[in-house]
């Protein structure tokens, strides 16, 4: 049952995903163990502001991915309903992780500073990069589907 209410939820997230547009892929990060999750891709300014907000549940293999013009960049939970991980990546590997970062509900949220130039934010459910023992100079891989 719980794998039949999983994949529903994946189904959903996904199809809610692209009814707004937003494409899908496959994203695989070898930490200790390996990642693999199906995302939805963020590459526009407004999904990347939006981000997971509101969302009230993710599946344990399943996120969103910004993908971004390289910069420095930070991101913060305002409105955020569920905590999360979050993961930058340069290319191809892990530059930065934070863990279970908590939901904020006042104006003035913490932001969370890659620190250096990255590409892409992988946003995951909270927990996940402790489960896989996924750090920096860990290898990425992605393949977007159409």
């Amino acid at each position: 049952m719980k794998k039949i209410i999983a994949a529903v939820l994946i189904f959903l997230i996904i199809g809610i995903g692209r009814a707004y547009g937003y494409e899908s892929g496959k994203i695989v990060i070898y930490g200790k163990k390996t990642f693999k999750a199906e995302v939805l891709i963020a590459n526009k300014p407004k999904e990347w502001v939006l981000g997971l907000m509101y969302i009230r549940h993710l599946d344990k293999t399943s996120g969103l991915l910004m993908i971004l013009p390289p910069a420095k960049v930070a991101i913060w939970m305002k409105n955020m309903l569920m905590p999360i991980d979050c993961i930058y990546i340069n290319k191809k590997e892990v530059v930065r992780v934070y863990k279970n970062l908590p939901v904020c509900i006042t104006k003035n949220c913490k932001k969370y500073y890659s620190k250096s130039i990255v590409n892409m934010i992988l946003e995951v459910n909270a927990g996940t990069a402790e489960k896989y023992g996924i750090k920096k100079n860990d290898e990425v891989r992605l393949k977007i589907t159409p």
